[in-house]
């Protein structure tokens, strides 16, 4: 598990519509990692790749096969980020008027909470894991740094079983905020490709907490938390963040 404790705590902020799908078929969807958003993701397998040879001189070496059998799936450590809140999760007023009744909650995230070590039994179902699923924190690199990470690979010759994989558990520094945490899946260029891999969650109850964004109003809460309930949530697990509450204290002036 890449040095990380399997007993920790990981969070991951889940929009309700995709959330309620996870419970109902109880399944994990995990991704391409090519779907990821920011331009440095892959930043190895993104570079021109080329070889030398005496009669063609420099050929181009596509990495396209090792892309599109890399899946990848994010958590994170932070247990409670006003950030994350706003990313991840579109509650808006603009939401809310153009929409029919409480349709529009199906955008706003709910962030489940589960610990390192069920996560992984999840998704690693066999012996044979152990040479293409990982899940690790990710390293926050600067530019000038991730540079020399990969200077140091073309000194050395790329080993592509262990490089595109680290490559992938770094980010750059102002993504710091996220405390990421990845799962990793590398299948070898003879496995089908698939537009992304499904992994049965055989008990529902690994998951420990529900939290809702802490914007919500009460009766958005409840209607939420029915939901939930509804699909073999308990009702206990179901809270709202309590990022936003505050109380006033008596102070004698």
């Amino acid at each position: 598990m890449r040095g990380l404790d399997g007993s920790r705590d990981v969070y991951k902020y889940i929009p309700l519509k995709y959330l309620k799908i996870l419970i109902k078929d109880s399944k994990l969807r995990i991704d391409k990692v090519t779907t990821w958003e920011d331009p440095y993701e892959n930043f190895l397998l993104k570079n021109d790749f080329y070889t030398d040879t005496e009669l063609y001189g420099e050929v181009p070496v596509s990495t396209e096969e090792i892309l599109e059998r890399t899946y990848g799936q994010s958590w994170t450590i932070c247990k409670e980020s006003d950030a994350m809140w706003r990313i991840y999760s579109k509650y808006t007023q603009k939401a809310k008027t153009n929409a029919s009744p409480y349709s529009y909650l199906d955008e706003v995230a709910v962030r489940i909470k589960i610990k390192v070590c069920n996560l992984f039994d999840i998704v690693y179902i066999n012996d044979r894991c152990m040479a293409t699923t990982s899940i690790g924190k990710v390293k926050y690199l600067s530019d000038d740094e991730i540079n020399e990470f990969l200077n140091k690979m073309e000194q050395n010759n790329i080993n592509w079983n262990s490089d595109t994989i680290d490559c992938l558990y770094i980010k750059r520094l102002p993504f710091t905020h996220e405390e990421e945490v990845r799962i990793i899946i590398s299948h070898d260029t003879e496995q089908q490709k698939e537009e992304y891999l499904s992994y049965t969650i055989n008990d529902m109850s690994v998951f420990e907490e529900f939290a809702l964004d802490p914007r919500l109003e009460d009766k958005e809460v409840t209607y939420i938390t029915d939901e939930l309930v509804n699909l073999g949530v308990k009702g206990e697990k179901v809270t709202k963040s309590s990022l936003y509450h505050f109380t006033p204290r008596r102070i004698k002036i």
